[in-house]
């Protein structure tokens, strides 16, 4: 690789609903990765996620609080995928916003109608 310190590793895929995702995501930060995601935080429209068994409801669902406030600790941003951009998974990643500060949030979302 030429450029080695121009890339930052995110890795993604855990278990939305099951406690042993926080470990699994300790775990690969432990490891060095720079980021977790894409994680599908909503998915109503997109063709591809929308089907995915492992999306959460809304961007405050499942394991996603406490993902966040690992992503705090350790300084990591989280990218979440979010559709539709409107609605409760809107209103829900507003909630996120304000209850963990301290987390750095990419967001990624397409209107799919």
């Amino acid at each position: 690789m030429k450029y080695p310190d121009k890339f930052y590793p995110f890795f993604s895929g855990f278990p939305m609903y099951d406690e042993e995702a926080i470990a699994i995501v300790k775990a690969k930060l432990e490891k060095g990765y720079y980021g977790i995601g894409e994680s599908v935080a909503a998915s109503t429209y997109s063709p591809l996620t929308s089907q995915l068994q492992w999306k959460s409801l809304h961007p405050m669902d499942g394991n996603l609080p406490a993902i966040y406030e690992l992503c705090a600790t350790y300084k990591v941003p989280i990218l979440l995928h979010i559709d539709p951009p409107f609605g409760e998974p809107i209103t829900k990643l507003e909630d996120a916003l304000r209850t963990y500060p301290d987390t750095i949030f990419y967001i990624w979302s397409r209107q799919c109608l």
